[in-house]
């Protein structure tokens, strides 16, 4: 009895190399639909951003106010405490999303990335999640596509009456 499961316990190397082979990653051309999807959406997202003429307004002010200061005391040399800046309501690390790269001379580079980068991150959770469960690329492709398209993503600024995007 031993005799007749040594083979799955100790494969040679030839089934071992089959094996490793039968692993490799094969959802490339789904995912490639996707980034695609994602480049086209950030593309036309760009434009979108780039039109606006909204000022910062309520929560998007908060973060706004909040890259500043902080900009404004990390250029100053004043790297201490950078948590009771005002508005002391939003956490330093926001400024991640807000002005990653140095002070904000224009709030739409804000509006693109916090619109952006929600997208980016739930597809390819989505896409992920989906190919971890069930196997199937096209599938989980799709509704992570589906799912980065959701209303919930395209809310840019207050029109006359609504939201328009």
């Amino acid at each position: 009895m031993v005799g007749s499961t040594h083979h799955l316990l100790y494969p040679d190397k030839k089934f071992a190399s089959m094996h490793y082979r039968s692993r490799r990653f094969t959802a490339w051309p789904a995912l490639g639909v996707l980034v695609l999807w994602l480049v086209l959406a950030g593309g036309l997202t760009w434009q979108r951003s780039r039109e606006s003429v909204m000022p910062a307004i309520w929560d998007q002010d908060h973060y706004v106010q909040k890259a500043d200061h902080v900009w404004t005391a990390v250029l100053g040399g004043n790297k201490e405490n950078l948590f009771n800046l005002q508005p002391t309501i939003r956490p330093p690390g926001t400024v991640l999303l807000t002005a990653p790269l140095g002070p904000l001379r224009d709030v739409r580079h804000f509006y693109f990335r916090s619109v952006f980068i929600p997208i980016v991150i739930t597809a390819f959770a989505v896409f992920l999640a989906g190919l971890g469960v069930t196997g199937r690329d096209w599938e989980s492709a799709l509704v992570a596509l589906l799912a980065s398209s959701l209303p919930m993503f395209w809310q840019f600024e207050i029109g006359p009456s609504h939201y328009t995007g």
